[in-house]
């Protein structure tokens, strides 16, 4: 193996890593009934997608839901109020474990894959492989 290709391998393995540590993620939208879980299902420091009755949308970063209003600061910084009453539905990211799950066990299979690729390379001067599966 060469040094070139030893190094792709542990770049690939370092990605692999980096990609399953952070998870996935999947939005959810919140609205009707539900909307009066809220407090429960977001939280300070989330990002949501906030639509209100009189159709306005407005992406905030959550500081706080109490006394039926959600607390959000806007991309310009400012925290603005939005009575939970007026809100139709609020977007915001949950995590997915079945599909980080998912996207490991994919990874490791690929990675397996490409190291017994590798490991199965054709040597010598007839092309004699250098491993035991058959083809």
């Amino acid at each position: 193996m060469s040094a070139f290709t030893a190094s792709l391998k542990c770049c690939s393995c370092v990605v692999i890593a980096l990609v399953a540590a952070a998870g996935c993620t999947t939005r959810q939208i919140v609205k009707g009934s539900d909307l009066a879980a809220l407090p429960a299902l977001v939280h300070a420091g989330e990002t949501v997608r906030v639509t209100t009755a009189a159709s306005a949308s407005a992406e905030l970063e959550v500081v706080s839901i109490e006394d039926g209003v959600l607390h959000g600061k806007t991309a310009g910084g400012e925290t603005v109020p939005v009575r939970v009453a007026d809100i139709t539905a609020v977007e915001h990211r949950k995590s997915a474990p079945g599909k980080t799950v998912a996207m490991v066990i994919g990874a490791a299979l690929g990675a397996s894959i490409i190291g017994l690729k590798d490991s199965c390379k054709p040597t010598g001067p007839y092309g004699e492989s250098k491993c035991d599966v058959a083809p």
